[in-house]
């Protein structure tokens, strides 16, 4: 393979399009759940390369045939760092000599991320994707994040005694804040805001953009919730490629430890399940921490995962 890498232009946006699709029907092929994209669908994904193709990025050809590409996406502060990220819809590359491409497209890329100071490298991939996933993980990536779907349809086994809808968002407050209170604990260490005038207002813009609260109660008292509604339309959020295709996402979840192991948290999905059905919903979909093991261990059991996030951390002594 006699390859050639270039900076990424423009006119490119066509080829890499074609490039990602042919990965992404890989990828749908093992979860079926998955939206279909073609040509015919081909707009948001399209444009938003196309929007990229000014940032820093490669591809890499084999004489006139692209055989693999990488575009840089948003910078930010994540984990108090400067970070930047390559969207699932960045990348992509033929299945021979995958890695080998991977390596040189992410040599050429992190050199212009080490100049601009950017110390957190992230990129989402495919689940199914497990050449490329040990070509990351051998560049020095680690899992931070999975997104997983599975189709509304009630889960057997799971009754739905004792969980109601809540409207009180005051009788939320405590809940919520022992459900943030848990992530900075290992093995998880992310940092919750657990300011209460701000969770009031997190729930109260929740329930204003028309999601719902099932809540498990014990003697009057919130012991567990799922918080469910339609999947963000927002671009820089979670669930990009489920946008706008008939999907709910539980956006919030929590047991408290007294009342794990009892079938709980199947009957408040089979509850967020119900509601996503009877509103018309084809599939639903959760954004989990991957070192969040408890709830990693729940979602595992009733999602599939489609998409990964790793990250790798640059000493930034060293740029």
């Amino acid at each position: 393979m006699r390859q050639k890498i270039r900076p990424f232009e423009t006119s490119d946006s066509e080829m890499a399009f074609d490039l990602w699709l042919a990965q992404y029907d890989l990828e749908r092929q093992k979860n079926p759940l998955l939206p279909v994209y073609g040509k015919k669908e081909k707009g948001r994904i399209f444009r938003n390369i196309s929007e990229r193709s000014s940032n820093a990025g490669v591809c890499v050809f084999d004489d006139a045939k692209m055989v693999g590409f990488m575009l840089t996406g948003d910078q930010f502060r994540f984990k108090s760092q400067p970070a930047v990220i390559v969207p699932e819809y960045a990348h992509a590359a033929i299945e021979d000599g995958k890695s080998e491409i991977y390596q040189l497209m992410y040599q050429e890329l992190s050199a212009v991320w080490a100049e601009n100071k950017l110390s957190l490298h992230i990129i989402g991939h495919f689940a199914s994707d497990q050449p490329l996933r040990e070509t990351l993980f051998f560049l020095g990536f680690g899992a931070i994040l999975a997104e997983r779907v599975t189709e509304c349809a009630a889960q057997e086994g799971a009754p739905d005694s004792g969980i109601s809808e809540f409207f009180s968002v005051d009788s939320m407050i405590e809940i919520e804040q022992e459900h943030r209170a848990f992530y900075p604990q290992a093995p998880t260490f992310i940092l919750k805001d657990t300011d209460r005038d701000g969770i009031r207002a997190d729930l109260e813009n929740l329930i204003a953009e028309g999601n719902h609260i099932f809540v498990y109660e014990e003697e009057g008292v919130p012991s567990g919730f799922f918080i469910v509604g339609e999947s963000s339309r927002e671009e820089d959020t979670e669930g990009f490629l489920l946008r706008e295709t008939n999907t709910a996402q539980i956006k919030g979840a929590y047991l408290k430890p007294a009342f794990r192991g009892k079938g709980i948290g199947a009957s408040l999905l089979q509850k967020s399940m119900q509601w996503a059905s009877e509103n018309g919903f084809h599939r639903l979909f959760v954004e989990h921490e991957t070192a969040n093991v408890l709830g990693a261990r729940f979602w595992s059991r009733h999602f599939s995962p489609y998409l990964y996030y790793s990250l790798r951390y640059i000493d930034p002594m060293v740029l």
